[in-house]
């Protein structure tokens, strides 16, 4: 099947537009039922809560696609309550009639309404004529409809992670799809976001969400159908390898799937984009382009492989669900030399709590693996030669960039990986081996072996933790190609113990004292 992506490349940036100043946002799980519009000013009662406010969002821009289009963003409830409408953010030349849509994550309609009354620009909001009630931890998505296109996006991981009292939403979370007619937004483009939000209100006394209605017979033939493709039986799982040995690195003997029993010759026939929670996936062959966006899933002994036809940027591995683990997994490429044989990110990050372990990510064409979650894990990876392309692409090898503000005060260990990134002074966009936030006060790195990057360690302050971590000269005597750090304690004070050079990749050769 032939699609065009959702952008050539967003152009007019968005310029004097004026905030609704009763602007609210508006989701609501439930029956899809007939739904009324009402006034803006109604959104905003007292007990309901949005995700973005009434600001502008910040850094976006106007798309010059006109093509009709529907725009969504994934959001989870952290509690249980009523979505009470749609809204979006909204400028002169995003015209037409837009109506709003609340989907369940496997793309069942749960509500529906038509924008009434809508102001030139600003926040539009409309309410559904019965409130959804929607269950603590579980995932949505909220869409609306742009005939003519023109809809306002912020690309590239800019549209800021939220959490709220009883909603959330990760970095990049927006999607798409293209049609005359609403349809459940299922691709996505660019780590992009579209500034699709909703309006909640508290409940204590819903427990679980209404069983959805099917769609009154004047729907859209053309609407998607949720997929139905059953659970791939998991294959007997093998004892997984220990982790790697007090001492001992990342490295071919103890990453990947047959360092821990897997032989992996059957191809994956399950969906690629996973909505089942708890799904286990072992011992199978997978194109690149799988998406996990169920909680608690498992993804083990696998290879994950190739191009992915999803997206330009779609990373080989994209995790939004929370809980999810991937262990002894070889993550790659199918060439070391064609970038356009690679997948263009290795891994994403994008639920709480992920483990992450005993991977082994390789033949990569842009960053290796890219952390936007809480609470990660990321125990023995090996992550290294790296396919090289040219054109502004932005390499790092493992990297936290945190969530709002490029900040992290949440937990994680990163300990026991090798990640291994030429040095060539600055090609395309290349940064560190390895990259955290400015803020990042519980994070602990430690025994971790970096070469090449312009610099190997780059950024974290007020109160990381660097501990016996080893810094590689295999590319370069400075081992990055400026030096080992960059931007290390910036803001706030860092620990920094027993971290050394290494000339073999196996002991200390000298001491660093400080960075």
């Amino acid at each position: 099947m032939q699609f065009r992506t959702i952008h050539s490349r967003p152009r007019s940036a968005i310029a004097g537009v004026a905030v609704a100043a009763a602007a609210s946002l508006a989701l609501v799980l439930g029956a899809a039922v007939p739904a009324t519009a009402l006034p803006l000013a109604s959104a905003t009662a007292p007990a309901t809560e949005t995700l973005w406010g009434t600001k502008a969002p910040p850094g976006a821009v106007v798309d010059s696609d006109r093509a009709s289009v529907e725009l969504g963003t994934t959001f989870t409830a952290k509690k249980a309550g009523q979505i009470l409408g749609v809204r979006f953010w909204k400028t002169a030349e995003n015209s037409g009639k837009h109506t709003g849509t609340l989907w369940s994550a496997s793309g069942a309609k749960l509500a529906t309404a038509t924008f009434t009354a809508e102001t030139t620009s600003g926040w539009q909001t409309v309410r559904f004529s019965t409130p959804v009630s929607v269950k603590a931890g579980t995932r949505y998505v909220a869409s609306y409809h742009a005939p003519n296109g023109r809809y306002v996006a912020t690309t590239k991981l800019n549209a800021p992670a939220v959490s709220t009292t009883s909603l959330s939403v990760a970095a990049g979370s927006g999607t798409y799809a293209y049609g005359s007619a609403p349809a459940f937004p299922t691709k996505s483009w660019n780590s992009a976001g579209y500034w699709t939000d909703v309006v909640f209100s508290a409940s204590s006394t819903s427990t679980s969400a209404p069983t959805p209605v099917p769609a009154p017979t004047t729907a859209p033939t053309t609407t998607p159908k949720p997929t139905t493709t059953p659970t791939p039986t998991p294959t007997p799982k093998p004892t997984s390898a220990p982790a790697p040995a007090a001492g001992a690195f990342a490295g071919a003997t103890n990453t990947g799937a047959a360092a821990a029993g897997f032989n992996p010759t059957q191809a994956y026939t399950g969906p690629l984009t996973v909505t089942v929670p708890g799904t286990v996936i072992t011992n199978r062959i997978i194109p690149a382009g799988l998406r996990i966006e169920a909680d608690d899933v498992t993804v083990q002994g696998n290879i994950i492989q190739g191009p992915t036809e999803v997206s330009w940027d779609q990373a080989a591995l994209h995790v939004t669900g929370d809980r999810v683990k991937v262990l002894d997994n070889d993550i790659r490429g199918t060439s070391a030399t064609d970038w356009t044989k690679n997948p263009i990110n290795g891994v994403k990050l994008v639920g709480e709590y992920p483990e992450f372990s005993r991977n082994n990510v390789s033949r990569i064409a842009g960053d290796g693996i890219s952390i936007y979650g809480d609470n990660a894990k990321l125990v023995g990876n090996w992550v290294h030669d790296f396919t090289f392309r040219d054109g502004g692409v932005h390499y790092d090898g493992l990297h936290y960039p945190g969530q709002a503000g490029d900040d992290t005060t949440e937990p994680a260990l990163i300990k026991d990986n090798t990640v291994e990134l030429w040095a060539s002074g600055g090609t395309s966009g290349m940064t560190a081996a390895m990259g955290f936030p400015k803020i990042a006060s519980k994070i602990v790195v430690d025994h971790n072996l970096v070469a090449g990057g312009n610099y190997s360690m780059w950024g974290g302050g007020s109160g990381i933790t660097y501990k016996n971590n080893m810094f590689w000269t295999k590319f370069s005597s400075k081992v990055g190609y400026y030096g080992p750090t960059a931007y290390i304690g910036e803001v706030g004070p860092v620990t920094w113990t027993n971290n050394s050079y290494t000339n073999d990749g196996k002991t200390s050769s000298a001491p660093m004292s400080s960075y």
